[in-house]
């Protein structure tokens, strides 16, 4: 605003030097009335300004994997009647895993009691867990003289870019699924565990009757047969490695996607094959994160935890962290990439270990496309 106070300080120096030099009224009349006018734009903007409040829509904002891009929707309330000649604020969008942020400056309009949105998109090629905010919203008069504070409403809002589809791995040893002892079930899917109830329902022809629910039926006088849960039993892990810091960030970045879109491919399988499997991310402090997985929307939640996490800064895989804890499952899946830092040394392995290469896998895939 600072070019536009430049120039009306200009206009009002030209005036006067122009009454000095010619002695005209002319000039004079013209700096009354544009002292009135700016007045009055500086107390229009000061009264709209009470009023105006600069949100985010939670429901409007995106992330398009075919763009590769983040919108955010920013809306702006004005319950004055006055109109708000010049509007700015910025649009701060971080990233979860690391202090840095991106920020813009929006400047707009908008008339006394209306309502705009307005969309700023992001470019986001690579996974990310972006947290978008509006911050420093300030009403001026309409020559961008004057700012005054207007108010913000609403939280921060997050959106989850998903990382770049990977093929499907149809070809890794799956876990076959056996009917066992369980303390959990899952709740939308059926299976034949008699201990557990999923739901009970009407006869229909070929059914059972062994699942007759005998004490439903006489109640109802009619047959109402059980249906059974399906055990949650923990056949396997799935260890994602967090140890990616590479010469610069844009590899980093890259590193963490191709690692989460093998992730997203293999757990597409497992889910599909019924099997509940743990995730374990390893944190900058070297902790082990834990995380049951059985459903579509844990993975959701798995890639926000991995995005939230600041990559770690030491050049030590998550595969030493398992081995030491010493997690005793029936397969563990080790998903890393062999370019990055960290995953430069793997050791001596059990057979119970399925390595899972991203930087691997995305060679074959670019030799797949060149032929």
């Amino acid at each position: 605003m600072w070019g536009n106070r430049i120039a009306f300080l200009s206009l009002w120096v030209t005036l006067v030097l122009f009454y000095i030099y010619c002695r005209s009224y002319l000039p004079l009349m013209i700096m009354i009335i544009t002292a009135v006018m700016t007045m009055a734009s500086i107390a229009a903007a000061f009264v709209s300004s009470r009023k105006v409040t600069v949100s985010m829509s939670d429901s409007a904002c995106n992330a398009d994997p075919e763009s590769r891009e983040l919108e955010y929707c920013c809306v702006i309330k004005n319950d004055s009647f006055f109109p708000a000649p010049i509007i700015t604020f910025f649009v701060k969008v971080r990233d979860m895993s690391e202090s840095g942020f991106f920020a813009r400056k929006i400047k707009t309009a908008i008339e006394g009691t209306a309502m705009r949105r307005i969309y700023v998109s992001l470019n986001a090629p690579y996974a990310a867990y972006c947290e978008g905010s509006v911050e420093k919203p300030r009403v001026y008069d309409a020559f961008g003289l004057v700012g005054f504070h207007a108010k913000v409403e609403g939280m921060a809002v997050r959106c989850l870019m998903l990382p770049n589809p990977r093929p499907e791995h149809g070809e890794c040893d799956v876990p076959q699924t056996e009917t066992e002892e369980s303390d959990s079930y899952f709740e939308n899917i059926r299976g034949d565990d008699r201990s557990q109830v999923f739901d009970i329902r009407e006869y229909r022809e070929g059914d059972d009757i062994r699942a007759i629910h005998w004490s439903v039926s006489t109640k109802h006088d009619a047959l109402f047969v059980k249906e059974y849960s399906l055990p949650m039993t923990n056949k396997c892990s799935v260890l994602i490695e967090s140890s990616l810091k590479s010469e610069s960030a844009n590899d980093t970045k890259k590193s963490a996607d191709g690692v989460l879109g093998e992730f997203v491919s293999l757990a597409s399988v497992l889910i599909k094959n019924e099997i509940l499997f743990s995730v374990y991310i390893c944190t900058e402090n070297g902790e082990l994160m834990e995380a049951d997985v059985s459903m579509a929307e844990d993975v959701a939640e798995i890639m926000k935890m991995y995005l939230s996490v600041p990559l770690r800064s030491q050049t030590l895989c998550a595969l030493n962290e398992m081995l030491d804890s010493r997690h005793t499952k029936k397969m563990i899946y080790y998903i890393y990439d062999s370019s990055a830092a960290g995953c430069k040394d793997i050791p001596a392995l059990s057979e119970e270990f399925v390595l899972i290469d991203a930087a691997a896998s995305e060679e074959a895939e670019n030799v797949e496309e060149e032929n």
